[in-house]
């Protein structure tokens, strides 16, 4: 982003924009708020979208207090299209930033914001699904995700937490003592060293949770992105399919990723699937003990991230 200018508020807020702030499908939706065609591939797809409730009034009224910005997993084909109608005069949403400003880890997506250009004691990121701001994660604002609910109130709670803010020299310390993801990283890595998480389903829209090998949470959320992607533990794909309205997020998602993958790109999948079935062998047989080569202690740090990620998903929003 250009420097700062006299006229910038002090601090920047970086909003993710899929069941954050709306819900999209490429399939017809009951009673849509917006409808809207999006050219990709030499396709055209017709793409249904809900407006979370209070959200034109969060997107006003934060305008004015935070430098405000959006940061997507989506293609900018998609998400420039939904931004046209929501803001069409950029009024509210000053930058915009999309997939190819993502780091890809074990096919998610992590929005490093040192990309910014922005001190990051003063950047806030609201994002449904946690492993998205997995670097930072003192910065990081979870939010619910949001499909249809006509009575959801999260934008406003956002909004009354978000206005404790203004002003404050490190937004960190306020956020860490307000969500405590730290504390609970700590809780869910200890209870994955004692064997006592259940099994993978219902995670949702969480795809990842950052656990070093060790048990410690002394490296989580390092601004080192090589020892950060080390310990980087993938729970499930973004988004999730536990109900319909993540099934709909899904068939968008879809639509976002090339039509006729490479060879490389299977052959990459296919390993990657491989290595997943042989690291759930062994977990079920016992095998992976943290100890011998690099490869099994690597192992054993996934599978301890998966299960820490598993339980996070249940303590957490």
């Amino acid at each position: 982003m250009p420097e700062r200018t006299a006229s910038t508020p002090p601090i920047t807020l970086v909003l993710d924009i899929d069941e954050t702030l709306v819900h999209c499908a490429t399939r017809p939706l009951d009673s849509p708020d917006i409808v809207f065609p999006v050219e990709y591939n030499q396709e055209t797809w017709e793409v249904y979208g809900r407006i979370r409730p209070g959200m034109y009034e969060f997107l006003e009224k934060m305008s004015t207090k935070f430098e405000v910005i959006t940061f997507t997993a989506s293609q900018e084909c998609y998400a420039e299209a939904l931004l046209k109608i929501i803001d069409p005069e950029k009024k509210f949403i000053k930058h915009r930033y999309y997939r190819d400003s993502c780091v890809p880890v074990f096919g998610n997506y992590v929005k490093d914001l040192r990309i910014l250009n922005r001190d990051l004691s003063k950047v806030v990121i609201v994002d449904n699904s946690p492993q998205a701001f997995g670097y930072q994660i003192s910065n990081g604002v979870p939010i619910e995700s949001w499909y249809d609910d006509k009575s959801d109130r999260e934008l406003a709670k956002l909004m009354d937490f978000l206005e404790t803010l203004h002003g404050v020299d490190d937004v960190r310390p306020m956020i860490d003592m307000h969500y405590k993801l730290h504390e609970r990283i700590h809780k869910t890595v200890t209870l994955a060293n004692h064997h006592q998480i259940s099994s993978m389903s219902g995670l949702g829209n969480l795809g990842a949770t950052l656990i070093p090998p060790s048990g410690s949470t002394s490296n989580v959320g390092s601004s080192d992105p090589t020892s950060t992607l080390n310990i980087l533990g993938m729970a499930t794909s973004h988004p999730g399919t536990s109900n319909q309205g993540e099934m709909d997020a899904t068939m968008l998602y879809d639509m976002e990723k090339p039509s006729s993958p490479s060879d490389e790109d299977n052959e990459r999948e296919e390993e990657e699937e491989e290595k997943s079935q042989r690291e759930l062998r062994s977990r079920k047989k016992g095998v992976v003990t943290g100890e011998g080569s690099a490869s099994t202690m690597t192992t054993r740090s996934n599978s301890q991230a998966l299960d820490a990620a598993t339980n996070l998903a249940k303590i957490s929003l």
